[in-house]
């Protein structure tokens, strides 16, 4: 009986520690977290904010140039951060990876809605690729230059790392594939060969550089001289280049050795003074050895006071042997003095007549 009045004796006892909250009244509690901002690390299954700024430079505090403000707080023009930036990073972003290697390192795929810009350099040179109404622009802009000296080069590169360029576009607009030093608006490099080379349509390849560049010169100043009506040869005086074997070129004809060529031709017509009677031509390209045309030119004309061309654009042909070849004009009319075109007295050579031929 004892042993039972002192165990009832203690629970009485320690209902009577319990806390008011058992009982029906209007008070309050408060409980009081403190921690400390900003925390020095943590994980947050949300974070807003109107801006951010990471780094360890943008932790510092104190004065320029140690602590960095946002423009509207900056004391120190040299060391703050835009109004419109609304993120600033100081290393390297990672998006799909922990291990980024550049400012920004993106595995997997991407995509981009508007304009993208990269700067780089101390000149303000930099590259962007936007979409106009129409077109797909790659844009290359130098900073220091009104005439562009930078290069597009599009390169391969192996398990060793080392780029091998495959495409080469300079600055003046010269194309190099094969070459990081294009001399000519296409210029294909590499050693002469079977697949080194240009494949046209009709399956053939022109993969030597053997070539014939002959024209019409006159000194600056002089008409291209008259014109007649029906076909005349046009003059062709001086060869500015010719690489190939056997040919030569002499008394406005051209002979060429046996093999498979292509032809480019142009040659100008002017006409004046005669409003009401247009002069229409074409030139050709006449096998003198066997009297055939071996390829026609554009059909043109010649309004009141104009000049025109005809042209011949890359007609192919073979010969079995060594032939004869002059490039001649046909004139729907006669035309004195400038009806092989007008001089420019520009103070450098006219140009009246072109004739490039290239051996296959």
């Amino acid at each position: 009986m004892p042993k039972i009045l002192k165990l009832i004796s203690i629970i009485l006892f320690f209902f009577s520690l319990l806390p008011a909250a058992f009982s029906q009244t209007d008070s309050t509690d408060s409980i009081r977290i403190v921690t400390y901002y900003p925390s020095p690390f943590g994980t947050y299954r949300e974070l807003r904010t109107k801006r951010l700024a990471i780094g360890d430079d943008y932790i510092k505090t104190g004065a320029p140039p140690d602590k960095y403000d946002w423009q509207e707080y900056a004391t120190d023009p040299m060391h703050n951060i835009g109004y419109d930036a609304d993120l600033v990073v100081q290393g390297n972003v990672g998006i799909g990876t922990t291990a980024p290697i550049n400012k920004l390192t993106v595995a997997g795929d991407f995509g981009i809605q508007g304009n993208s810009e990269y700067s780089h350099g101390e000149y303000g040179d930099s590259f962007r690729f936007f979409k106009n109404d129409r077109d797909f622009i790659f844009e290359n802009t130098d900073g220091d230059d009104l005439s562009p000296d930078d290069d597009f080069v599009f390169v391969n590169t192996g398990v060793d790392g080392v780029p091998e360029p495959a495409i080469t576009i300079k600055g003046s607009g010269n194309v190099g594939i094969g070459t990081t030093d294009p001399q000519a608006k296409l210029h294909i490099g590499g050693a002469p060969g079977p697949t080194n080379g240009i494949k046209f349509p009709d399956g053939s390849m022109q993969t030597s550089a053997a070539y014939l560049y002959v024209r019409d010169e006159k000194a600056s100043g002089t008409d291209g001289g008259s014109a007649v009506s029906g076909t005349q040869t046009r003059t062709l005086n001086t060869a500015i280049n010719n690489t190939i074997s056997g040919a030569s070129v002499g008394s406005n004809r051209i002979t060429l050795p046996a093999g498979t060529y292509r032809i480019y031709a142009n040659a100008t017509a002017a006409e004046y003074g005669d409003a009401n009677n247009p002069l229409r031509h074409k030139i050709r390209f006449r096998n003198i050895t066997d009297n055939v045309t071996t390829s026609v030119g554009s059909s043109e004309i010649c309004a009141y006071y104009t000049s025109s061309h005809s042209f011949i654009n890359g007609a192919k042909f073979t010969i079995a042997g060594q032939k004869v070849f002059e490039l001649q004009h046909y004139f729907s009319r006669g035309q004195a003095t400038n009806g092989l075109g007008y001089a420019t007295a520009s103070g450098e050579v006219e140009v009246y007549a072109e004739v490039l031929i290239v051996k296959e």
